[in-house]
């Protein structure tokens, strides 16, 4: 991430200037991150698991998701946080 608004995304071959859209969905298991690029039409998604890295880096990735969120409600990054009842 290079600052609230701006991301590098890198692909096979080359790196790209995006920024995060509010299509973008959050959860304790799952990132589905939603990117537009600049200067193209199309938007990119990068899916991360928790187990795809190290906790405290999910953990980081979450907090600063959080609060980088957007106060357009259109443009709203979804959180879900549900808990689950042990039966």
């Amino acid at each position: 991430m290079l600052s609230n608004d701006a991301w590098s995304i890198l692909d096979k071959k080359r790196i790209y200037a995006a920024t995060l859209c509010g299509s973008s969905t959050v959860t304790k298991m799952i990132c589905i991150l939603r990117f537009k690029i600049l200067d193209e039409k199309l938007k990119r998604s990068c899916i991360l698991f928790r187990d795809s890295m190290e906790a405290e880096q999910y953990r980081q990735l979450l907090v600063s998701m959080r609060n980088n969120k957007t106060k357009d409600n259109s443009n709203a990054i979804i959180f879900f946080n549900k808990t689950r009842k042990n039966h």
